[in-house]
């Protein structure tokens, strides 16, 4: 509500935070968050910003579970409907966060050469999410702010589970050429070669391809 007592959570905040949605309610946001997160984040300032009315970007936030495993959530605010009542989403973005690490640490050589390439080059999340690309790939895709869109829209044609890209996720193949189409933004179709892997970590973990 507009004095930042919590309404109600749904059962992905239970999921997450390991409480009880009884006993949220009534309770200020900032106490139902982890301290760490309550301070990257500062949930209460974008609750009361927007419940101004204004339009906030979102913010990144981190914590920390118990056994040690680091956690971030993109946090969005907005007000919803009358009776000044507020919605506070918190969607885990952990995964494309860590993709993101690991390219951030690549050699400066290397970020240029995936820069100045002439193929795309992409990288996508577990569920099909873009986290990273390229100059050519928002060329060849003609598209613009290509990180956290789904891979899947320009097969629009095909199941995403058929797609190579998803079987490099799902299954671990890999393909090298593979000749199929993609559908841009106006309808055109665009005949490519693709070629994709798993992308995993150390343990076997795998993040995307």
């Amino acid at each position: 509500d507009g004095s930042g007592r919590v309404l109600a959570v749904n059962d992905e905040y239970v999921r997450c935070f390991g409480a009880a949605a009884r006993e949220a309610a009534g309770l200020r946001i900032e106490h139902l968050l982890p301290q760490d997160l309550v301070e990257s984040g500062g949930p209460a300032e974008l609750l009361a910003r927007a419940s101004g009315g204004e339009r906030c970007p979102a913010r990144l936030a981190h914590t920390v579970a118990p056994g040690g495993r680091p956690f971030a959530f993109d946090l969005r605010a907005a007000r919803v409907g009358a009776g000044g009542r507020l919605l506070l989403t918190l969607t885990d973005v952990s995964e494309r966060e860590l993709l993101a690490g690991h390219l951030g640490e690549l050699p400066g050589l290397a970020e240029l050469v995936l820069q100045t390439m002439t193929s795309a080059l992409l990288v996508v999340d577990g569920a099909g999410l873009i986290t990273f690309a390229n100059a050519a790939a928002e060329r060849i895709l003609r598209a613009e702010g290509l990180p956290g869109r789904r891979l899947g829209d320009w097969f629009p044609a095909t199941p995403w589970e058929k797609v190579p890209v998803a079987r490099a996720i799902s299954e671990g193949a890999r393909f090298r050429g593979a000749e199929t189409v993609i559908t841009l933004a106006d309808g055109s179709l665009v005949p490519i070669g693709l070629s994709c892997a798993p992308l995993d970590v150390a343990g076997g973990r795998r993040l995307g391809a």
